[in-house]
């Protein structure tokens, strides 16, 4: 682990933060529909944006079959879909 003295200390020293890349999937237009859909504060559109996330979802999915490589997005994926599912039952829609 790096550390780092802090500036106006004496040679203490403090773990520097480990800083882990953001993943690639994060700038996916499905990610953003689930964020989207996460952060809606109007009840009236909340519907649609979660059918809008769902649906870009599954076609991420099928695109992703063929690669074996993308195992961190396949996971995102999932879980995004089972947090969209929870929010459908808590908003009724």
């Amino acid at each position: 682990m790096e550390v780092d003295a802090l500036p106006g200390r004496n040679s203490s020293a403090v773990p520097r933060a480990q800083i882990s890349p953001v993943p690639q999937y994060r700038s996916q237009v499905w990610y953003l529909a689930y964020m989207d859909a996460l952060f809606e504060t109007d009840r009236s559109r909340i519907g649609d944006r979660i059918k809008r996330a769902e649906q870009l979802i599954v076609f991420r999915e099928r695109e992703l079959l063929s690669e074996k490589t993308a195992l961190p997005e396949h996971r995102a994926l999932s879980n995004a879909l089972h947090a969209l599912r929870a929010l459908r039952s808590c908003f009724g829609v």
